[in-house]
This record gives structure tokens, C-alpha cells and sequence, in this order.
């Protein structure tokens, strides 16, 4: 399995969870990793991958969490 797949699982995962605790937390990781998931379709290296998934977490939870 592919890192970018693995990425699309959790993210859809992320959204389950999300649907069952409406904090609006989860949303902000889901789309952290869907955006992930696309660098990851060209990128497989976790070294990169992971930094990539933290900025895109940090900068969903500043900006779009209420």
C-alpha cells in the first residue's frame, strides 16, 4: 500500500470521527491529510511526508477552527 493511500484511509477516518464529535477538530487533520495525500502521490519518502502532515495540521487548526 501506498503512503498516499494510507493517508486517504485515516483522513477518511479522520471524518467518521469527526461526524460523531462535532468540535470541528478532526476536520482540521482530515484536511491535512487529504493535502498530504496529494504530495504523497509524488513523494514517498516519510521524512518528508511527516513535517508535511505538521505544517498542514498547525496551519488548518490556526485558520480555520473557530
Amino acid at each position: 500500500m501506498e503512503y498516499w493511500q494510507l493517508l486517504i484511509i485515516v483522513g477518511v477516518i479522520f471524518i467518521i470521527i469527526e461526524i460523531f464529535t462535532p468540535v470541528l477538530f478532526f476536520l482540521n487533520l482530515a484536511l491535512a491529510c487529504f493535502m498530504t495525500a496529494v504530495i504523497g502521490y509524488y513523494v514517498s519518502d516519510w521524512n518528508i511526508l511527516v513535517p508535511v502532515f505538521v505544517v498542514f495540521s498547525a496551519l488548518f487548526l490556526l485558520f480555520l477552527r473557530p
